[in-house]
């Protein structure tokens, strides 16, 4: 009897060692998620501004501020950083359901019982995804938002 707990030892210890490995892995590509997230946003904003900066200097040419041409960016830059942390979560809402689905037909048979679930998301991680989500896309929007702030009317109206 001591031996058999003693396997069961070893083998919990096992198991826990390789959750914690995909656990630790599961993070490292959440980071490079929101990095490569990052950089695309910076290029789709340098691109949005490029494309708009006969708009832009209309408005400068109007009386729009550079503060206010900023504020458009970071907006931008914000909502889609809100799309995109509400889309991935639903993919990863839908990916853990598709998991919880697939797993137990892989399970062998003689397990005797599977759980209810083999996802435990804790819901205030869902708000954190969120907010690292917009917080990334607005510091990835901050350079091109600046680079629209400081387009001169005359250069762009003359072109």
């Amino acid at each position: 009897c001591e031996e058999k707990e003693q396997e069961l030892v070893i083998e919990s210890n096992r198991i826990r060692s390789i959750v914690g490995a995909a656990t630790d892995g599961a993070w490292l590509v959440g980071i490079l998620i929101f990095l490569l997230a990052g950089v695309g946003i910076v290029n789709g904003l340098t691109l949005s501004v490029m494309e708009q900066a006969k708009r832009i200097g209309i408005l400068r040419a109007v009386g729009a501020r550079r503060r206010d041409i900023l504020l458009i960016f970071l907006a931008e830059a914000f909502l889609v950083g809100l799309a995109g942390s509400l889309l991935g979560i639903l993919a990863a809402e839908g990916a853990m359901i598709g998991a919880d689905h697939w797993l137990p037909r892989m399970l062998p048979a003689d397990l005797g019982a599977t759980p209810e679930t083999f996802f435990l998301v804790d819901p205030s991680l869902r708000g954190l995804v969120v907010g690292v989500g917009v917080l990334v896309s607005l510091l990835a929007g901050v350079f091109p938002a600046l680079k629209g702030s400081w387009i001169q009317p005359v250069e762009v109206l003359k072109g």
